[in-house]
Parts: C-alpha cells; structure tokens; sequence
C-alpha cells in the first residue's frame, strides 16, 4: 500500500474482498495495512471478489492488475495465491467555502453538491463506453453526477471531502430547513413530512461562482 504521489507506504489502509454473488452470505475479507504498508489475508476461499482499498484523506482505489487500465474483479481457485498485490492510493480532494444570503448573513442546511460531467466520472471510475453499454447510455442522458455532498453548518460553513482530483460544478441548493444536517441528509432520517407546511425557499439553485445559468469549473487538487 504506497501513496501515488510520494510512493511512501500507507499505514492503517482498510483492504477488503467482497465476494460476487447473488445469495445472502457472500464472503467478506479485510485487512489493515501495517506500517510498511504490507497486508495479508488467509483462508480465503475460492471465488470472484471485489478488491478495494480505503483511507481516510485518500481516494477509494479498486485493484487494477498489473498493465491494466481500469479496475478488474479478482479471480481465485482453489490453491491459488495472489502475491505483491500493489495499490497506490491518491490523496483526496477537499472543497470548502460559506454560503450566505443577501444580507450577508450565514445560512444553514444549504445541500452542497460536487458535481462532474457523467463521461469523465466514468473515466475515473476506470469505465469505458465500450466494455459497458448501458452504462455508455446512462451517461448520455445524465449530464453530470454528484460524487460528493455536504450540509451547511450553523455559520453557512460546508466541507465536501474525499474527492478525486477532477474539474468540479459546484451546486448549493437551499433546503429551506436549517435544521438539516449532513448526518441526517446521509442517513435519510430527515423525512419530507417533518417539513409540515413550511414555507418554500425563495433561493433558487446556485452554482459555482455564484450564478444560476453560466457553471464555470473549480479545480480541486
């Protein structure tokens, strides 16, 4: 487990193989990386997994292959051992900024959305139009997708976290409930029908620098 950017080893990554399968108790492996950054599982059985690796600051990583361009499932029979399994891990993005209102003042439970263009979520994501077509389609009709989110706090403050490296649209939707949290937001404990018959916002969507129409791009790094 090493850091792309400095090849530094990883302590503390969460490495986990979950199998692919349709019944209700697919297997499940995980592993902490140790401060050299090595890893070990034992006792695995033979089957199609799904491995990834995770840190907190980092970017998600699927395993890719030695050669390979995208993220691939991981293949096991019986006896078999898959040795130097590399993973180098990017650093993740941050975005933060304050929402206010007209009067200047901090507003709360805003929804903070960071947004990519669909094709290029697909080529972080390592999906290629070509090995999955409905997936090709999908992103035709959807122009951008969300990949991060968060909730202003009590003094209009938000923190939008483990981002890729990418061009984002940033989008604040004001929920008219400034009781909203992040937490509750995640969680979907915050039912619409907490809302009574509170008046609706009169903020309409806002995009990154604050305009309604023309999105311009925020670089996060």
């Amino acid at each position: 487990m090493l850091r792309a950017d400095t090849g530094e080893p990883i302590k503390g990554a969460r490495v986990r193989l979950a199998e692919h399968a349709a019944g209700q108790n697919p297997h499940s492996y995980t592993a902490i990386s140790d401060e050299n950054g090595r890893f070990s599982m034992t006792g695995v059985v033979a089957a199609r997994y799904r491995f990834i690796a995770t840190r907190t600051g980092f970017v998600p990583q699927q395993f890719r292959p030695d050669g390979a361009l995208a993220p691939a499932p991981v293949e096991l029979s019986p006896g078999q051992k898959l040795e130097k399994a590399l993973f180098r891990l990017t650093p993740a993005g941050v975005i933060t900024g304050k929402i206010t209102d007209e009067d200047g003042q901090p507003v709360a439970g805003v929804e903070m959305e960071a947004l990519l263009d669909a094709r290029q979520e697909q080529r972080l994501a390592g999906i290629s139009g070509n090995e999955d077509p409905e997936t090709a389609m999908l992103a035709a009709k959807m122009e951008m997708v969300p990949v991060g989110m968060g909730v202003t706090n009590d003094l209009g403050e938000y923190r939008m976290y483990d981002l890729p490296a990418a061009d984002y649209y940033v989008a604040a939707i004001d929920s008219g409930m400034p009781e909203l949290t992040e937490h509750s937001l995640v969680a979907g404990s915050f039912m619409t029908s907490d809302m009574g018959d509170e008046p609706p916002t009169g903020h309409p969507p806002m995009y990154y620098p604050a305009c309604s129409r023309a999105i311009r791009r925020k670089r996060c790094t």
